[in-house]
């Protein structure tokens, strides 16, 4: 007894969908599936390239139409502990976006000008760790003990080899360490290592006495800091740094009130 054509398709249809059986007549090319893979791979490659270029647009657009601002009155301040003696030098102004911290000193910007005044074979500094400032100290080969104030550190103490000291600073840090009522270093019982304070309350202080004599003069107050800054820096471009306690001394031409 012969079946008819449409029981045989049938037949096979029901085979095909059984569970666990794979028809030779539904089986993918491998070939064909692995273009496939590549092409949608490439599809989502390029969505992922388009979304990224207009996100890089939109943030151009956004960076392009917040408002600027320069801030002036940036100076760098070099102050010796033994010394005593302190160097100001101003610094150019830097535009940040409006309410944005000011920017920090750069490389390129301070080094000049550390190179000048700094005795790199006798000094170990203790300052702030701005990027800039970490960067000069290194190349200088000025062992720095640095303060993070991002992270609250105002006087840390850090911990240096001695064998990374040349001899004029070995000098230095004994010198430090001989103080008996606060002394700014420590060396270890086996004199191998060495630690000193870091932060650049030093050269805060040098910059504190500086406003506190331009509000005794009645020169300016603390609200227009920034025109008397602009003063000291135009007055002094260009000139060897002079001392925080002779900063009213720019003063004395008024002509700075009308720049």
């Amino acid at each position: 007894m012969g079946m008819s054509p449409s029981s045989e398709e049938e037949l096979m249809r029901e085979f095909d969908e059984a569970p666990g059986v794979i028809s030779a007549t539904t089986q993918e090319d491998p070939v064909e599936l692995a273009m496939e893979r590549d092409w949608q791979a490439n599809l989502a490659a390029e969505e992922a390239a388009r979304q990224k270029a207009e996100e890089e647009k939109y943030r151009k657009q956004s960076a392009k139409d917040t408002p600027k601002q320069a801030q002036h009155g940036r100076v760098l301040v070099m102050s010796g502990r033994f010394s005593k003696k302190t160097v100001v030098r101003p610094l150019r102004h830097s535009v940040q976006k409006r309410g944005a911290p000011g920017g920090g000193e750069t490389f390129r910007e301070i080094m000049p000008l550390m190179t000048r005044h700094i005795e790199s074979d006798s000094v170990v500094a203790a300052s702030d760790s701005g990027s800039g400032r970490t960067k000069a100290l290194q190349a200088l080969g000025v062992p720095a003990a640095q303060a993070r104030h991002g992270l609250d550190e105002i006087t840390p103490t850090v911990s240096f080899p001695s064998a990374c000291l040349s001899n004029k600073q070995a000098r230095t840090v004994r010198k430090a360490a001989a103080v008996k009522k606060k002394p700014a270093a420590q060396f270890s019982p086996k004199k191998k290592s060495f630690r000193i304070v870091g932060g650049d309350n030093q050269c805060e202080s040098q910059i504190a006495i500086g406003k506190n004599q331009l509000r005794d003069s009645c020169i300016t107050l603390a609200s227009v800091m920034s025109y008397a800054l602009r003063a000291y820096r135009e007055d002094r471009a260009g000139k060897v740094g002079c001392n925080p306690a002779h900063f009213a001394d720019v003063l004395k031409d008024s002509r700075w009130l009308f720049a």
